[in-house]
């Protein structure tokens, strides 16, 4: 498993190691995805409150 230098505690690591290798996708690349998606929702639920 490549190295990876970060903050994050070691079960949240492992999870994203997991669904990286479970959907061949780099880890970079499913943090940058996953936070997009929740930005998006919070965006949409901003917009949905102030209705």
């Amino acid at each position: 498993m490549a190295i990876i230098t970060t903050s994050l505690p070691d079960d949240l690591v492992q999870k994203l190691s997991d669904y990286a290798k479970n959907l061949d996708m780099p880890k970079n690349k499913l943090i940058e995805k996953s936070l997009k998606a929740k930005f998006k929702l919070e965006a949409a639920d901003q917009s949905e409150n102030s209705l």
